[in-house]
């Protein structure tokens, strides 16, 4: 039975050494057996055991490999845990390098594998000097250079440019996602990022909109790709701020707009008379132009004391167009700050110091914030043209200031333009009145004149007739006389006594009968008297 067992044990011993030794054969490395003290006991490689076994490390090997290997040796024994040393060796193609690894085998005795990491080791030279020049890309490159986990966004690495541009240090950063730290300013936008990702499989200026620690909001452009990171697919993301020249952008956009409204306002002011078609209108363009939620324009009159005459409003709030207050003080509170500041500006009302009044003025109307310029005829306030944003406080761009001040002054222009015309048409229209009553006048007259020559006519018509009738009598009387003689035969006295008798008497006599004829025939001659 004993024998039985011994045999039983011994072949198991047997299967188990060949199963070790194909084990070691199928290794591709050497393998050493070296004693406690660098003897070589056996050995497995391209060199023959002759060459190698008995010998010490010493013997075969430069002397400081074979001390780093005695100091592995001693270390594995001592720990009993692996232990691994690289070093490099000459050989007939030149210098290689090689791996050892050491575990203990026996008492004093431990078992070396080692293996040529030649190539290995250079493709980790060109890995590492691979990864220093991405790490000094990555450090240095002026566009913010983040790295974080496609699947949750967290950050794994970011560069200096990013902590300068975000305002975030990398401890706040590191290990945390842009949703944690309230980055995105439209949280939908790494949605579909990660879409048109996985579309792609690439992002190339991808305009997003972020915002820094600080709040305020930037515009970037993005360049994004997926890359592993030991085995964990991550986002590598290149962004390059582009707010200044979205900006500028922006600027010249309005800038256009601003003049084109600006000459279609001159165009306006020139070609209509009609001023309140011209304010409505102007209100309607200003309030587009500066996406405000009101626009309106207050006239300073003296009986109204202020008065709204025209109004473009956001339907969401309550409009200003009926609004009347006779409260003195708040009146001349607005006028006085116009006055002063010439152009007021309160981007939040509740940062501002003014009265109760004004401030319960604000809460009626539902503003926030304010811009308002004067409207001024030489010195005179005439009215203000006021822009209010009611959803929420405002900052106020200048290219916006700009517009409504040159806006105030077309105003201006248009309502002392208006004024003269209303002036004039009052002229125009006295003078009309005036002219109307002078014809109506003169008309009269006229009739008047007419009627005197008509009467006139009629009582010289009747004076020529009674004037022929009585003369031509008499020039019948005279005829007769001629004819009979009786005026051609009597003396001097005869004439004298017979002037007695008649109006013709004392023609009578040859001295006087030339002249009587010629009487005769002047009186012949007379033209008539109708």
């Amino acid at each position: 039975m004993k024998i039985t067992n011994r045999k039983f044990r011994e072949e198991k011993l047997l299967q188990a050494e060949a199963r070790y030794q194909a084990i070691v054969n199928a290794i591709p490395d050497m393998v050493f057996c070296i004693s406690r003290d660098g003897e070589y006991l056996d050995f497995k490689g391209e060199y023959t055991t002759k060459e190698i076994v008995g010998k010490k490390l010493w013997e075969i090997l430069p002397a400081n490999v074979a001390l780093l290997k005695q100091e592995a040796i001693a270390k594995t024994l001592v720990t009993n845990t692996l232990q691994v040393c690289e070093y490099q060796l000459s050989t007939p193609w030149g210098v290689r390098d090689y791996q050892a690894r050491l575990v203990k085998s026996g008492e004093n005795e431990v078992l070396a594998i080692v293996r040529d990491i030649t190539e290995p080791k250079k493709t980790e030279i060109a890995l590492q000097s691979l990864a220093q020049k991405f790490s000094k890309a990555f450090r240095c490159s002026p566009d913010p250079i983040t790295i974080s986990t496609l699947k949750e966004g967290r950050y794994i690495e970011v560069n200096e440019s990013f902590v300068q541009l975000s305002g975030y240090q990398p401890s706040e950063v590191l290990g945390r996602t842009a949703f944690e730290l309230n980055m995105w300013v439209n949280p939908s936008d790494r949605t579909k990022l990660l879409q048109k990702l996985q579309a792609q499989g690439a992002i190339r200026n991808q305009e997003i909109k972020f915002r820094k620690k600080s709040g305020e909001i930037i515009i970037v452009q993005v360049a994004a790709e997926v890359i592993e990171l030991d085995g964990i697919p991550c986002l590598l993301a290149v962004s390059h701020d582009i707010t200044e020249r979205k900006q500028t952008e922006e600027l010249l956009r309005l800038s256009a707009q601003r003049d084109r409204l600006l000459t279609e306002t001159l165009m306006r002011i020139r070609q209509s008379l009609n001023i309140n078609e011209i304010l409505q209108t102007t209100v309607n363009e200003v309030r587009e132009f500066l996406q405000a939620d009101r626009v309106f324009i207050a006239l300073n009159d003296s009986c109204d004391l202020f008065k709204m005459i025209a109004e473009s409003v956001n339907p969401q709030y309550p409009s200003v167009l009926n609004w009347k207050k006779k409260d003195e003080t708040l009146l001349q509170e607005l006028r006085t700050k116009l006055l002063t500041d010439r152009v007021r500006v309160v981007e939040d009302i509740t940062q501002t110091t003014v009265s109760p009044q004004l401030a319960a003025l604000y809460q009626q109307f539902q503003t926030k914030a304010s811009l308002a310029v004067p409207i001024m005829l030489g010195k005179e306030l005439f009215g203000a043209l006021i822009a209010n944003s009611c959803a929420k406080p405002r900052c106020w761009q200048q290219i916006e200031i700009d517009l409504l001040q040159q806006i105030s002054e077309q105003l201006a222009i248009a309502i002392q333009q208006a004024q003269l015309y209303q002036e004039l048409e009052q002229l125009n229209n006295n003078l009309e009145r005036q002219v109307e009553e002078r014809t109506a006048q003169l008309q009269q007259k006229m009739q008047e004149l007419q009627e005197i020559n008509r009467v006139k006519n009629v009582f010289l018509h009747a004076v020529s007739h009674d004037l022929r009738t009585t003369v031509m009598g008499n020039l019948m009387v005279l005829k007769n006389l001629l004819k009979s003689g009786g005026l051609g035969t009597g003396d001097r006295g005869q004439g004298r006594q017979g002037g007695t008798r008649g109006p013709l008497w004392g023609l009578g006599g040859e001295g006087r009968q030339g002249r009587q004829g010629g009487q005769e025939s002047n009186l012949s001659s007379l033209p008539p008297l109708t």
